[in-house]
């Protein structure tokens, strides 16, 4: 037996409503480790694009301004 509103519209039942909260604690920990991912490349990126700076330092000087 199921639960429904005036409209017809059927209501989730306790395991349905366990398992919404469950797939969208899984998506957050996804877009979370998605976020830290992308944090980890940009300061990757960064340090690169240092070293290649520090590198055209060593060969030709300081940048012109």
């Amino acid at each position: 037996m199921r639960w429904a509103t005036f409209a017809g519209d059927l209501l989730p039942t306790e395991s349905e409503l366990t398992e919404q909260e469950r797939m969208r604690a899984q998506q957050e920990r996804m877009r979370a480790q998605q976020e830290r991912m992308r944090d980890q490349q940009e300061r990757m990126r960064a340090e690169d694009l240092e070293a290649l700076l520090q590198r055209y330092r060593e060969r030709f000087g300081d940048l012109p301004e």
